[in-house]
């Protein structure tokens, strides 16, 4: 049949421990071998069974007898009930890796780490943000202005990178307007510019594929923080416009573990 409580070794044997004292008629305190409460224990003087609580109490392995047992009588101890057993919780940090099985199953169970963007190695990505803009829009001047492809973020520190992954949609020039220059800002500061422009020979109007870029980006901030793109056009006269024929732009916003 099964046990209750931890199987005996050997299964049912007897296992019961004496402990055996030698009383001076004096001493009423005696140290037991193993930890025991005042029922767990038959206490034997004289061969004469004591009454438990009157006769004597115990405290962890410490047997106080009411009365100092004479000297040399017949004085022991029957561990009845078998060993106390207590719980010990393990002190933070003390379990380490050769503690635990090389396999854990854990099928059923709910596994809670308070795992934090600071646990994650460099290089991880901590999060992702994207934006889509299908809005057609135009520009006539020489000057930077707003494309609408915009996306803020919130840095969970100040060391981390933030990479920055831009897609034009497909541009159109209009007229003798021959290039058009697009431009990368955290906030009103420009951080980047690709190298050089896209030209082109002075004639009507043309329509050209997207164009894409990327750039890794310090801000070290945790505040939000809004990247955007602006684009001109150079060259002649004539509109530059984004977007055209339903195409679409796209901006992503990686948060890199500095």
């Amino acid at each position: 049949m099964p046990f209750l409580g931890n199987t005996p070794a050997q299964g049912f044997v007897n296992s019961v421990t004496k402990d055996d004292f030698t009383p001076n008629g004096t001493t009423t305190a005696f140290t037991l071998s193993k930890v025991a409460t005042t029922n767990s224990i038959e206490v034997y003087v004289g061969n004469v069974r004591q009454e438990p609580t009157d006769a004597y109490s115990v405290s962890g392995t410490t047997l106080t007898m009411t009365e100092a047992p004479a000297s040399s009588v017949n004085f022991y101890v029957m561990h009845v009930q078998g060993t106390i057993e207590s719980t010990t919780v393990p002190p933070a940090g003390s379990i380490v890796a050769n503690s635990l099985a090389s396999t854990l199953d854990l099928s059923g169970k709910s596994v809670t780490y308070g795992l934090t963007d600071s646990d994650m190695p460099a290089g991880s990505v901590i999060q992702v943000v994207s934006f889509m803009y299908g809005t057609q829009i135009a520009t006539t001047g020489t000057s930077y202005v707003d494309s609408g492809i915009t996306l803020s973020i919130t840095p969970s520190s100040t060391s981390s990178k933030i990479l920055v992954a831009v897609t034009v949609g497909g541009f159109e020039l209009v007229a003798a307007r021959n290039a058009m220059y697009t431009n990368l800002v955290r906030g009103s500061t420009q951080i980047y510019q690709p190298n050089g422009y896209v030209g082109f020979p002075a004639g009507s109007i043309r329509v050209y594929p997207a164009t894409s870029y990327s750039y890794l980006d310090s801000p070290a901030t945790t505040s939000a923080t809004t990247y955007k793109v602006q684009f001109k056009g150079e060259g002649g006269s004539g509109a530059v416009n984004i977007n055209v024929n339903g195409s679409d732009s796209t901006i992503t916003l990686m948060e890199i573990q500095g």
